[in-house]
């Protein structure tokens, strides 16, 4: 058990058990073996087992060329794992969903300037395993009902008031946590201020900076995807074949220009029409 709390905090270590607890309750009822059968069936077709391999590939290339920096060793293999099966996945999933070039450094960021080092901080100061056991499922249950309170409360106004009072509860659990953070920054400052940790901080600031390209391309993809598709609805084989050579030309890597694209085809415009917009942007 010690050296397993070496590698892993009291934390992770927490929500493994009972990550393994849900995993193996949940095995024994048939209906959601069936389910998770043909969500791994999903996940195993053809481009989203290519997407994920290409990263993994990617993935793992970066993490070799960090090796060689002062940004990333060994220790921070835990860390990296962790982020690549958690945050970039989130980051994947939001990528395909952005239109514009711009948009999408920014919604990669805006969701992690905060939680960053919030995460890294309130993750470094954990509790004793037993306290965690008991911490991390009533939280994730009170979360998960503000969460379903939340959003039946805009077609029932009954829930306004769950959903407000599970909110409060969340507030205070996070401004506790917060203040004992603060307290042991205060008594405990050299702990922190080390060379590991600076590290440790800085690694998903350089993780997703590194994982920018792969992030643009699938986004990209995604958009040259639904573009074609929408293609085949309303146009012939020769004439598809003919725009896809000239969007591609126009259009290049650039998200925005596919994206707008792909909103004009509809059954008002012809194939020329279409290629004389694209020239024309």
């Amino acid at each position: 058990m010690n050296e397993l709390l070496t590698i892993f905090s009291t934390r992770e270590f927490s929500v493994i058990i009972w990550s393994l607890v849900i995993i193996l309750l949940t095995l024994f009822k048939k209906t959601i073996r069936v389910s998770a059968g043909k969500v791994l069936k999903v996940f195993l077709g053809i481009k989203i087992a290519s997407i994920l391999g290409l990263y993994i590939i990617y993935y793992t290339i970066v993490i070799f060329l960090l090796n060689n920096t002062i940004l990333w060793d060994i220790g921070l293999l835990k860390d990296s794992i962790i982020w690549l099966i958690f945050s970039s996945s989130i980051l994947m999933f939001r990528s395909v969903k952005t239109d514009k070039n711009y948009d999408f450094i920014v919604l990669l960021f805006q969701d992690f300037k905060f939680i960053i080092y919030f995460e890294f901080l309130v993750n470094f100061y954990t509790f004793a395993l037993w306290k965690e056991l008991i911490i991390i499922p009533s939280l994730s249950l009170i979360a998960i009902m503000h969460q379903v309170a939340s959003m039946k409360a805009v077609k029932n106004k009954e829930y306004k008031q769950v959903s407000s009072y599970l909110g409060n509860i969340l507030s205070i659990i996070v401004i506790l946590l917060c203040s004992y953070v603060f307290y042991k920054i205060i008594t405990n400052y050299k702990q922190l201020l080390t060379y590991e940790n600076y590290k440790s901080l800085l690694l998903p600031i350089v993780l997703i900076l590194t994982n920018l390209p792969f992030y643009y391309f699938l986004a990209l993809w995604s958009a040259y995807e639904s573009m074609f598709v929408r293609l085949k609805l309303f146009y012939s084989f020769k004439e598809i074949k003919k725009a896809k050579r000239i969007l591609f030309l126009f259009c290049k890597f650039n998200l925005q220009k596919v994206v707008e694209v792909s909103k004009k085809i509809n059954f008002d415009t012809t194939i020329d029409d279409l290629i004389n917009h694209v020239k024309s942007m």
